[in-house]
């Protein structure tokens, strides 16, 4: 009997703003920029790229090259996004800190 399998589509996963937070936030937490700004890319992704736009008033083509693997949003863009989507952004204090600081 052979098995069937199917593609993940982890993004299917991302309809809550509350799931988005926990995906974005742990992609926050590795340290690596391109992963947080992929992670929200995958939530666009999810949520609809031209109802993003839409909404931003950001271009869909612009969404992707922002958000894709080498994008770098600006503050105000990544903002929008983020509003969109049912998130916020915070700052708290490091865990860690280092030596003379």
């Amino acid at each position: 009997m052979q098995k069937k399998t199917s593609i993940y589509d982890p993004g299917a996963a991302l309809t809550t703003p509350e799931a988005r937070a926990v995906f974005i936030a742990d992609a926050l937490a590795t340290g690596n920029d391109a992963h947080f700004v992929a992670s929200v890319g995958m939530a666009i992704s999810a949520f609809g790229s031209t109802e993003m736009a839409r909404l931003t008033g950001i271009a869909v083509a612009d969404l992707e090259q922002l958000f894709g693997i080498h994008g770098d949003p600006d503050l105000d863009r990544l903002m929008k996004v983020l509003r969109v989507l049912g998130l916020s952004l915070s700052v708290a204090p490091m865990l860690f800190s280092r030596p003379g600081r």
